[in-house]
């Protein structure tokens, strides 16, 4: 990739991705957003814990490639946009985010 073309059928053809979360919690918002422009995320919180007991950080590269992307990185943004209407009060660790959470979930 950093020579400006791309070997055919090269296996580590690959892009990272970074995708993280911004914690929109009550705090983060006051201290970010002083216009109240910014929503506080009511599930940040359970974000932020949910992803620390299944080992993630809120930061997180995944691979790419021409013909695929990893599993893992559907997952991860599915959780990113739950919404409590998503959630219809179950916790989130309650979810298979290999499978779709709701159409608004995919659509986001």
């Amino acid at each position: 990739l950093l020579y400006g073309f791309a070997v055919e059928r090269n296996p580590f053809n690959s892009v990272d991705v970074t995708v993280g979360i911004a914690p929109r919690t009550e705090s983060f918002v006051k201290e970010i957003a002083e216009d109240n422009t910014l929503e506080v995320d009511p599930l940040a919180e359970e974000k932020l814990a949910f992803l620390e007991s299944v080992g993630r950080n809120k930061m997180v590269e995944f691979p790419v490639y021409n013909d695929r992307y990893p599993l893992e990185l559907l997952q991860y943004l599915r959780l990113m946009q739950m919404t409590p209407e998503d959630a219809r009060g179950k916790r989130l660790s309650d979810f298979d985010y290999a499978r779709s959470i709701s159409l608004a979930n995919e659509a986001a």
